[in-house]
Formats: structure tokens, sequence, C-alpha cells
């Protein structure tokens, strides 16, 4: 019976197509609150969401100190991030089928670009030379880039944190690009200068002050006056501006802002990263 229940998961996970995914999401949610299995079969399914997140965090001899997953790895981590905490079998039920439901209704094949693999290898080897951004922002637990084969029609590329008992990861979700003026590229930047930035609020809230002065003293005189989320938008962009400077995707940056003054940013970001 068990591998009965194991094929039925797998079947129910197997999948690239996150709409088609969501719906055979809540299949499995609805065959299971009529079966006599459901307890088994759920538990089924958080262990396996607890194999994804292991997956995430091993990190062998030799590997990039990131991850990168497309294709059905990354929608099975789309789900894995999205399935509802646990909490009683039946609820927790529901709660997974609403979850597919929604999906399989969110969910469209976009024409935009994705960003590509290459570009994210060959960023991340910069970012490591010039700012030692594993040790420093993500504390050698890499990150884990996942591109998704389709866009949201509320979700755009975002990062969070997973915690559990094993540690603690972050991933980026990156969906095709529906913004014709942002490339592909500029998302990954925008996205790592978010997580700079969240460290420094959240370990040295000094070094976002120093940056946002900086701000101040050449292209906005009045951000105090800014509201706070205002001000937040301003240090990520001046961080991502620091990141991309002299990176092989600088030309790929569509600010207006001088490269003196873009040097000067990536001087603080180093500077900034220096005393994490």
């Amino acid at each position: 019976m068990e591998a009965v229940n194991r094929r039925i998961l797998t079947e129910a996970l197997s999948c690239e197509d996150l709409s088609e995914c969501g719906r055979r999401v809540a299949a499995f949610a609805r065959m299971a609150l009529e079966s006599a299995h459901r307890d088994i079969l759920i538990q089924l399914y958080y262990n396996w969401l607890m194999d994804i997140h292991k997956e995430d965090l091993i990190f062998k001899m030799g590997e990039p100190s990131y991850k990168l997953f497309s294709g059905e790895q990354a929608s099975l981590r789309y789900l894995a991030h999205n399935s509802p905490a646990r909490c009683g079998t039946v609820r927790t039920l529901r709660r997974l089928k609403d979850l597919g439901v929604s999906m399989s209704q969110g969910f469209h094949l976009s024409p935009g670009p994705q960003i590509e693999e290459e570009d994210i290898q060959q960023a991340m080897e910069y970012l490591e030379e010039e700012f030692g951004l594993n040790g420093k922002v993500f504390h050698f637990r890499g990150p884990c880039f996942i591109r998704l084969g389709q866009s949201h029609q509320m979700e755009h590329s975002h990062w969070r944190i997973t915690q559990n008992d094993m540690g603690s990861t972050i991933s980026v979700f990156f969906y095709p690009c529906c913004f014709p003026k942002e490339e592909p590229i500029q998302m990954l930047f925008r996205q790592l200068a978010d997580i700079c930035c969240y460290r420094f609020r959240s370990e040295r809230d000094d070094l976002a002050r120093a940056i946002q002065d900086e701000i101040e003293s050449w292209c906005c005189p009045d951000v105090d006056l800014l509201t706070e989320r205002r001000k937040e938008a301003l240090v990520v962009e001046g961080i991502c501006q620091g990141l991309m400077q002299g990176s092989p995707f600088e030309e790929g940056d569509i600010s207006s802002n001088t490269n003196r003054k873009r040097y000067r940013l990536k001087t603080i970001v180093q500077q900034m990263l220096r005393r994490l």
C-alpha cells in the first residue's frame, strides 16, 4: 500500500508546467481527503518537503556556492516553499487543495525572457570575487536560484528565507520578465541587493544608513522626507548599482547615473560588506 501511495504522490508532483502541477496537487488533495489512508498520504507529502529542504541545504565539495534549479525541479521548489504549514490532516489537505487551485489559475505562459543559467553563474563568480558575497551575505549557506517557466498574475521575482530544524536557506524565484524596460540580469542584481539590504538592516542598521546618506548627497537631498518604503527602495537601488558596477553586465544597468557615482557606490558596498 505504501508503494501505491508513493506512486500517487510522485505522479502528482512530477510536472514542469506550474498550472498543471497545481491541478495535480488539487486532485491529489481531494483524493487524499476521501482516502482511508489520508494520514499516510499527508505524512509522505511532508516527508517529501523535508527531503527538498534538506537537498537545498547540502553542498558537496567542489560544487558552486549556490544551487540553480530549472524545469521540473524549479516547479517542485515553488510548490515546496508555498505549501501550508501542517496543522491537522484534514485542514492541511484542504489548504493544499486551495494552493493547487490557486496555482492552476494564477500561472500563465509569458513571451518575456527568462534569466539565463550562464548569466547567473557568471554573475555569482564575479560577486564572490569582488564582494565575498557567499560568506558575508549568505553565511556560507548558498542561495537557491529558481527559474520558473511561467509568469504569475500576482507575483513577480522575489526571495524568501526558509527556516526549519535543519537550518535556513535563501531562495530567489525568477519569473519570465514582464517589464520591457528591465533586463532579466538586472532582476538578479536587484534581488541580491535587496538581500544585502535585509542583512544590513537586521545586523548593522548603520550600514544601510551609510548608503542612504550617500544617495542623499548626490541625487536626493530630501530623502528624509520620503516614506520608509521609498527610502528602502533607494537603498536597494544604490546597492544594486554598486554590485553591478564593473561586472560583466554593467551595460545591462539601465539607470542613468554616471560611472563615477556608481564606482563610489561600489566602494561603499564593499566597505559595508567587510564590516558585517
